[in-house]
């Protein structure tokens, strides 16, 4: 079986139950996209939104603590500074944060930055749901699998979450997850085993079954589904498409699990795949037509209340996964149909904290890579580091605007995918700063 076929039979174990992949959203045009989730809220001054400099209307300083709090005047390579790459200035260090300097310098072409996003709220779960779905309600689909539902076509998968942060929805059928903690392993490899809690005296699984009891069991399933839809369905309706789905999921699953040496051998039962290992899966699984869309996250925690400093290693890690994502995606021949959404739902902040850490502040920005209008920044913060009026059509700060709001801004991501954003975020007034022309 090549990788293309064998991540097709992946796809129903990863969504069990109710995948359905001929009944996915549209007729498969659109462009792909990447969501890569910065949880925990990163520090917006240490890169993207500088403030270096920054004063206040009546020219005194502003009360913002950015990166330069942690130089250490010993090193006197360890600077913060603001470098604009093409029209885009980003904060360095070249000391603690190289990473940032060599992305931008490469990619700033592809690259558009998004500052003074509103948030709406200060706590983890309502901004990440409306960062993610253009929502505050967490029982809606997000952007990835939005976009998948709409552009897969007749892939095998609309979207794929390697996160563990995905919110698929009434759309899961048209989705898979991987587990926060490569769960997927224990449920397709017959070899893998996990200890019991403490002071059990056995390990799982418990019980593997032979090729009579896989037989037996399969009979059951059939039975129990014809059984059903005797029962439940012959209608036509939403049950008929559950037992169908079931059925599919099933037949997917048995293939997949005979399979699955392959793409396993990356995971580890436990732990969260690392975050270059989840950006060289969602390059394959685009590459090899499996999905339109895959959302990862960075894996880094980010909520710094205590030692804001750690931000520095956590950009630094960030952008230098990005550059290889991007250079991925440019050999495989995808980077101009491919749009990247790097996102957090928070930024930290002005000042830091007694524990040198900073907390939650409303106000976010977001990368847009790829085929977005590159070399540009829309929107703006204040010496507050709180969000400006900005013209949402073409990103740039004006007194008489708009807020850039996350149900804007997810709308507008939506667009650049060629999806209409009208469907799923009515009377949404879309951000098009990133627009091509």
């Amino acid at each position: 079986m090549d990788r293309r076929r064998f991540l097709l039979s992946a796809a129903a174990t990863l969504g069990i139950p109710g995948v359905s992949f001929a009944q996915d959203g549209g007729a498969g045009g659109g462009k792909n996209l990447i969501v890569v989730i910065a949880v925990g809220g990163w520090d917006v001054t240490f890169c993207f939104d500088p403030k270096l400099s920054c004063t206040q209307p009546d020219g005194s300083g502003c009360f913002i603590e950015g990166p330069e709090v942690d130089e250490v005047q010993a090193d006197p390579d360890d600077r913060e500074a603001v470098q604009t790459f093409g029209s885009i200035p980003v904060v360095v260090n070249p000391v603690k944060r190289p990473a940032v300097a060599e992305f931008f310098e490469a990619w700033h072409g592809h690259t558009h930055v998004v500052n003074g996003i509103w948030t709406g709220s200060i706590a983890h779960d309502p901004c990440r749901y409306r960062l993610l779905t253009g929502t505050p309600d967490g029982t809606k689909p997000d952007l990835a699998t939005i976009a998948g539902f709409t552009n897969g076509g007749s892939r095998p998968l609309g979207s794929v979450d390697l996160s563990g942060w995905s919110i698929s929805g009434p759309l899961a059928a048209s989705s898979g997850r991987v587990g926060h903690n490569s769960q997927i392993k224990t449920l397709l490899d017959p070899a893998t085993s996990f200890q019991a809690p403490a002071a059990r005296p056995y390990s799982y699984p418990l019980y593997q079954p032979d090729s009579a009891d896989a037989s037996a069991l399969d009979s059951y399933m059939q039975e129990r589904a014809a059984a059903l839809r005797e029962r439940f369905g012959g209608m036509g309706g939403r049950n008929d498409q559950a037992l169908d789905q079931l059925v599919d999921s099933l037949d997917r699953s048995k293939r997949f699990t005979s399979q699955a040496a392959g793409i396993l051998d990356s995971l580890e039962l436990g732990q969260e795949s690392k975050f270059l290992d989840q950006l060289d899966m969602a390059v394959n699984l685009l590459d090899e037509e499996v999905c339109r869309s895959v959302t990862v996250d960075t894996t880094y925690d980010w909520d710094t209340h205590d030692i804001n400093d750690l931000q520095h290693g956590f950009f630094n890690g960030l952008f230098s996964g990005l550059s290889h994502l991007m250079e991925q995606l440019e050999e495989r021949g995808l980077l101009e149909n491919t749009v990247v959404a790097v996102i957090s739902e928070m930024t930290r902040t002005p000042l830091r904290n007694a524990s040198t850490g900073k907390d939650h502040w409303g106000h976010t920005s977001a990368l847009l890579l790829g085929a977005v209008q590159g070399d540009r920044v829309s929107g703006a913060t204040d010496h507050y580091l709180e969000s400006q009026l900005v013209d949402l059509v073409t990103g740039v700060p004006d007194d008489g605007g708009e807020y850039n709001k996350y149900d804007n801004f997810c709308a507008g991501v939506l667009e650049l995918v060629d999806v209409d954003p009208e469907e799923w975020l009515p009377k949404v007034v879309p951000f098009r700063g990133a627009h091509l022309s």
